[in-house]
């Protein structure tokens, strides 16, 4: 009697965890790349799963939803990961202690552009200018974006002024194409649908993007050093049942045979595992990202 007890309890625990209602955050305002491509896992995730946007407070509003252990977060690691920690005293979280990442969706590569007038027919024309400092366009201090190009640019010594935009990268490369900021080394999915705008040059790719455009290992024989992930992070408190369903879920959605090649129509580089080998390179990628900032001691907080 106790078996059969103790087998309906499981069985009504786990319809129960698939029918409660997950909350996929998003720590981004609409349109940015970690919407989007949570957007695009949600459409073939079961219905109990919902898509909200809780922008603003470097993350932090978003992070308070998802410490409520209900809720899973598309996280760009740089910013959840490693510059809120570095910066926040009060922060809520510690994401040795309280997070858990469950699948690694995507890595973000970036794209170096200028606005056209400034004359840059390619990377060699860009590396030799020695006027006023160029300006350029992130989304907000500590953003992968941001961290991409304080990389390219002390890699390069060259003079630059960094723009942060909150709102993200699509106003930031609409500044760009109207001449009121120079450059961008943009994630790819915001510059993408530009790259053959006449008011832009393309210059570089950090990884290989079946562009004609020349890449990072090119330019400087070296794999693009520090990766930007995306993943879906839960809190640790998360009941293990959820979990458990969550990454099968995610499992199916990764498997399917179009996931790749619509991850990189998005402008992205697909992973698609909830393995440990991947949630290890991320972590192993978030110290060298660290490592980087405090040893060129960057500004990453507005």
């Amino acid at each position: 009697m106790k078996k059969i007890i103790a087998l309906i309890s499981a069985v009504l625990i786990a319809n129960l965890a698939a029918a409660s209602t997950i909350e996929l955050t998003v720590h981004h305002a609409p349109g940015g790349p970690s919407d989007t491509i949570t957007r695009f896992i949600a459409k073939d995730l079961p219905d109990n799963y919902i898509v909200q946007n809780r922008p603003g407070a470097h993350g932090r509003i978003a992070m308070r939803q998802v410490l409520k252990s209900d809720s899973v977060i598309t996280a760009t690691m740089p910013q959840i990961y490693v510059t809120n920690p570095m910066n926040f005293k009060d922060l809520e979280y510690n994401p040795e202690r309280d997070l858990e990442i469950l699948a690694t969706v995507a890595v973000m590569p970036n794209i170096l552009g200028c606005r056209s007038s400034l004359g840059f027919k390619n990377f060699t024309d860009f590396t030799r200018y020695d006027g006023q400092p160029l300006s350029f366009a992130v989304a907000g201090y500590g953003s992968a974006e941001h961290i991409a190009t304080e990389l390219l640019l002390t890699k390069l010594k060259i003079k630059h002024l960094i723009v942060p935009y909150a709102a993200g990268g699509n106003k930031s490369i609409i500044d760009v194409l109207g001449g009121n900021v120079d450059c961008m080394f943009a994630n790819f999915a915001t510059i993408k649908p530009f790259v053959n705008d006449s008011r832009i040059n393309v210059l570089l790719s950090s990884h290989e993007l079946g562009q004609k455009t020349l890449t990072w290992e090119q330019q400087f024989k070296e794999s693009f050093p520090y990766q930007s992930y995306i993943c879906l992070v839960a809190a640790k408190s998360m009941n293990d049942t959820t979990k458990k369903k969550i990454v099968s879920d995610l499992n199916k959605v990764f498997a399917d045979k179009n996931f790749k090649n619509s991850v990189i129509d998005l402008g992205l580089l697909p992973v698609g595992s909830t393995d440990s080998w991947a949630a290890n390179a991320v972590l192993k990628s978030n110290k060298l990202i660290g490592q980087f900032i405090v040893n060129n001691n960057l500004k990453v907080i507005q």
